[in-house]
C-alpha cells in the first residue's frame, strides 16, 4: 500500500510541475477573457501535447506503467475517481460547472500536456460527456482498452480501440499499445520513413522498444507461417513413399495415435500454439487439455470419441501415461501418481466403442510403470518394492478394492515389462542380480500364481541372451 501511495504522490507532482509554467499562461487568460471562456472554448488549453505522454484510466488491479515507461512513454496512471478529483482541484472552474467524468479526465490530459487518454474495460465506461468523431463506437470483448486524442491532437477527439490479433505475442501490454498505435500520429511513427516530418522522426526515436513490440506481432506471424510451410514440405513434399502416408494429425496438434482392434486409430492429442516474445523467434507450448478421436480405418473423417472421457480429459497440470494393450483393445491411462483408469474396447460395438472399466489402485512408488492392460480387465505390473531388501514383484490388479494378485516374488531378480499372452498367461523378462548369465524368459499364469517356467536363453538355438518378448497377433486363445 505504501508503494502505491508514493506512486500516486509522484504521479500527482509530475503533473504539477508540468503545469506550473502553464498556471502564468492560465492568470493572463482570466485577466483577458474570463475564467468562464477559458474552460468552455473549444481550443487545447495549457502546455502542447505530446503523442508520447499517455493517461491510463485503470479499473482492475495490473498497473501498465512501469512497462509503458520502459517503451519510452511518459506515463500518468491513476483510477477514475483520482483522475477527477485532481481535474476539480488544479481547475476549480470544472467542479462549479459540473464537468465530471470522461469530460473532466480529457480536460486534465489537455492541462497536463498528454496527447491520449487510455481507458481500461471502454465497455464500462460512460462517454456521454464528450463528442467523439464518427461517435462512440460498440466495444468488442476484446477490446480491452480505448484510446481517446487530447488537446491539441483532438479537433475533434479520435477514438482507437485494441486491435484483434493471434495470441502468437502473448502479453497483456499489447492490449494497450495496438490501440495507442492506431492513433495517427504514433500509427505514422511505425513507418520507416525518410520523408516523415522532425517530430515523427523524434517520436520514432523515442517509442524505439514499443514500436518494435508491436512489429513483433506481423513479424511472429511470418516467422511461424514458415515454420508451418516448412513441416508441411517435410511431411507431405519430400515424402517418397508410394502410396503415400496420410497424416494422422493437424500442423498445430501434437498427436498419439494407438492402433485399435477394429482397424481404427484411437487419436490422442493436444493443440499445438506457438508464441513468439520477439517475433524472430517461436516457442511451442501444448495446451493442457487432451482430446480423444477416432481415426475410421481405411481413412474418413475423424470423429469424437466419447468412450474415453467423454472425448476430452484436463489433467490439471498433472503429467498423462497412456499404456496401450499391443492387440489393441484396452487402454490404461494414468494422470500424475493417482489412480490408472481403465478403458476396454467393444469390437463390433461401433466406432470407438470403449468401456471405462473403473480405476486402478495406485502404484506405491511415484516411478513404477502403470502396468500392462487386457481387455479381460485385469492389469499386470512388474515392480520393486523394499529397501534394504528389495522384492521383484509382478502382480494382477483390476478395478475395485481388491487387493492385487502375486503372481512372483523374489529377492533374486530384476524385472522387465510384462507381455500378456492371452487371458490367464503373461511373459515376461528378467534378469538374475548375482548372476553374470543372460536374461531369460518367465512363463506366468493367473490360474496359477507363484508358479513360474523359465526359459533360458540356451532354449534357442544360437542365442546366449533373451531381449524382449512380444505375443504373436491373433494367436491368443
Amino acid at each position: 500500500m505504501a508503494g502505491s501511495a508514493n506512486r500516486s504522490h509522484s504521479d500527482i507532482e509530475v503533473l504539477q510541475s508540468n503545469s506550473r509554467g502553464k498556471l502564468i499562461v492560465l492568470g493572463a487568460i482570466v485577466a483577458v477573457a474570463g475564467a468562464a471562456y477559458w474552460m468552455s472554448r473549444g481550443g487545447p488549453i495549457g502546455q502542447p501535447e505530446e503523442a508520447s505522454s499517455i493517461m491510463i484510466v485503470t479499473q482492475g488491479s495490473y498497473h501498465f506503467r512501469h512497462e509503458m515507461e520502459e517503451y519510452g512513454f511518459k506515463v500518468l496512471e491513476q483510477r477514475a475517481d483520482a483522475f477527477v478529483a485532481k481535474a476539480h482541484e488544479v481547475m476549480p472552474e470544472l467542479a462549479k460547472d459540473e464537468v465530471d467524468g470522461v469530460a473532466a479526465i480529457m480536460k486534465l490530459a489537455d492541462y497536463g500536456g498528454y496527447g491520449y487518454v487510455a481507458f481500461e474495460n471502454p465497455a464500462t465506461v460512460d462517454f456521454s460527456g464528450i463528442e467523439v468523431e464518427g461517435g462512440i463506437p460498440t466495444f468488442e470483448p476484446h477490446q480491452r482498452f480505448a484510446v481517446i486524442s487530447a488537446g491539441d491532437l483532438a479537433f475533434p477527439h479520435h477514438i482507437s480501440v485494441t486491435a484483434e490479433r493471434s495470441e502468437l505475442v502473448p502479453g497483456i501490454d499489447l492490449d494497450l499499445l495496438t490501440a495507442l498505435f492506431a492513433q495517427k500520429e504514433l500509427k505514422a511513427a511505425l513507418t520507416e520513413d525518410p520523408k516523415s516530418g522532425p517530430s515523427t522522426i523524434v517520436l520514432r526515436n523515442t517509442l524505439e522498444s514499443a514500436i518494435e513490440r508491436v512489429e513483433a506481432i506481423e513479424e511472429a506471424e511470418r516467422t511461424v507461417a514458415k515454420i508451418l510451410e516448412s513441416s508441411r514440405k517435410l511431411l507431405e513434399d519430400e515424402e517418397r513413399g508410394e502410396p503415400k502416408p496420410t497424416l494422422l494429425g493437424g500442423l498445430s496438434e501434437s498427436v498419439m495415435p494407438f492402433a485399435l482392434a477394429d482397424g481404427g486409430v484411437l487419436l490422442a492429442s493436444r493443440a499445438a500454439n506457438f508464441t513468439s516474445r520477439n517475433g524472430l523467434s517461436a516457442d511451442l507450448d501444448l495446451e493442457e487439455t487432451w482430446r480423444f478421436t477416432y481415426q475410421p480405418a481405411g481413412g474418413g473423417e475423424r470423429q469424437a470419441c466419447a468412450g474415453i472421457f467423454g472425448g476430452e480429459h484436463d489433467p490439471h497440470g498433472l503429467r498423462v501415461r497412456f499404456r496401450e494393450a499391443p492387440s489393441g483393445d484396452a487402454l490404461l491411462i494414468q494422470t500424475g501418481v493417482g489412480a490408472a483408469e481403465l478403458f476396454t474396447l467393444d469390437v463390433g460395438a461401433g466406432p470407438c466403442a470403449f468401456t471405462d472399466r473403473g480405476a486402478i489402485p495406485p502404484l506405491a512408488r511415484r516411478g513404477d510403470d502403470p502396468g500392462t492392460p487386457h481387455r479381460s480387465g485385469w492389469v499386470a505390473r512388474a515392480r520393486h518394492e523394499g529397501v534394504d531388501q528389495v522384492d521383484a514383484v509382478v502382480e494382477l490388479v483390476q478395478p475395485g478394492d481388491e487387493p492385487p494378485l502375486d503372481l512372483l516374488r523374489s529377492t533374486r531378480l530384476g524385472l522387465g515389462d510384462p507381455v500378456w499372452l492371452d487371458a490367464d498367461h503373461l511373459a515376461i523378462v528378467v534378469s538374475y542380480r548375482q548372476a553374470v548369465a543372460g536374461q531369460s524368459l518367465l512363463l506366468l499364469s493367473r490360474s496359477h500364481p507363484g508358479v513360474a517356467l523359465e526359459i533360458g536363453p540356451d532354449a534357442i538355438a544360437g542365442s546366449y541372451n533373451v531381449l524382449a518378448v512380444a505375443a504373436v497377433p491373433g494367436s491368443e486363445a
